[in-house]
């Protein structure tokens, strides 16, 4: 298993701290995670990290959409 694949596994559920990758050497974490920030494949802040479409393309107003259409229904 790939060192990007095993982070797109751990992100899967949503937004982690950066320590639960502890297991991988430092050296190429380092390098796996600034090139999957570079491609904008994942979003680092604060000491987290997360899938950039959870935390840049998943608006605030296209949630409240969903909360309203749901209690249309």
């Amino acid at each position: 298993m790939t060192t990007e694949y095993y982070i797109f596994q751990k992100l899967g559920a949503g937004p982690v701290t950066l320590s639960v990758f502890s297991d991988i050497e430092a050296d190429d974490l380092e390098d796996t995670i600034q090139w999957m920030v570079t491609r904008r494949q994942i979003c680092v802040r604060n000491g987290q990290a997360a899938l950039f479409w959870h935390r840049h393309m998943i608006t605030r107003a296209a949630a409240m959409v969903s909360d309203r259409a749901l209690l249309l229904v």
